[in-house]
């Protein structure tokens, strides 16, 4: 454990306020990020409620070998003036049990798995969230943050988080496949990736990453699935972390 942790005041678990806010902004860039997994949700969600979403692709790229568009992630707008999610119902998310990873994330921003440091990039933005006691509790001041351990990082933002931190390393874990299996089909000639030039009108055929996995011949659809149902799965996710966690304290 670091010096600069130990007889700190106790980190107060972070308990959100309902205030709302978040489902009424979601960042400067005006919509919420979701998987290819979730946009399907979403879209299933939305017409069981009747209501009409705004989803677009987001980072689309264009692969000069095959010709196709795909895209790493989905955008849903939430349309002129960045107004409320089309889900939020008196002030509470009416489908809290199948809110996107986002959401679930949020007001955590990053995970300090990689960097062993926790500062203000750690954290969104919420009226609820006092991230000056947090850093008390860490030994740290907001302006030089502090260095730490993964094991202790993990073990002090899931007491003050409890599973957002968990959710968090999920979408950064799925964010790292993606992104290595595209340097990987780089690196191997199987793609050769470049930004789409837009504009690019709503009859082109923009595939998902794993959609255009199949497309191009690198998996089947039938693994194309499996390891969608894997990545998405927050039990196993869970699961498997709490494993690895495990290995890495008795090493």
């Amino acid at each position: 454990m670091d010096e600069n942790i130990g007889a700190k005041p106790p980190i107060k678990r972070f308990e959100c306020n309902g205030c709302g806010k978040c489902c009424r902004n979601f960042g400067k860039d005006g919509f919420l990020p979701l998987w290819e997994w979730e946009v399907e949700e979403y879209e299933k969600l939305a017409s069981e409620k009747g209501v009409m979403l705004q989803i677009e692709p987001e980072a689309v790229i264009h692969d000069r070998k095959s010709g196709l568009l795909f895209c790493l992630k989905y955008g849903m707008r939430f349309g002129m003036n960045n107004q409320p999610c089309l889900f939020l119902n008196e002030n509470r998310c009416s489908i809290y049990e199948n809110r996107s990873l986002a959401c679930r994330v949020f007001p955590m921003a990053k995970t300090p798995y990689e960097t062993h440091r926790i500062d203000d990039t750690n954290f969104g933005t919420c009226p609820a969230l006092n991230v000056e006691k947090f850093f008390q509790a860490v030994g740290a001041t907001r302006e030089k943050g502090i260095k730490i351990k993964s094991q202790e990082t993990a073990r002090l933002f899931r007491e003050f988080f409890v599973d957002n931190y968990d959710y968090c390393e999920q979408n950064e874990v799925i964010t790292a496949v993606v992104k290595r299996t595209l340097s990987s089909l780089v690196y191997q000639k199987k793609v050769q990736p470049e930004e789409a030039q837009q504009p690019y009108d709503k009859q082109t055929q923009i595939y998902s990453f794993f959609e255009f996995l199949v497309k191009i011949g690198v998996c089947t659809n039938e693994e194309k699935i499996e390891t969608v149902n894997t990545l998405k799965d927050h039990k196993l996710f869970f699961q498997m972390m709490k494993e690895r966690e495990g290995l890495l304290s008795k090493d």
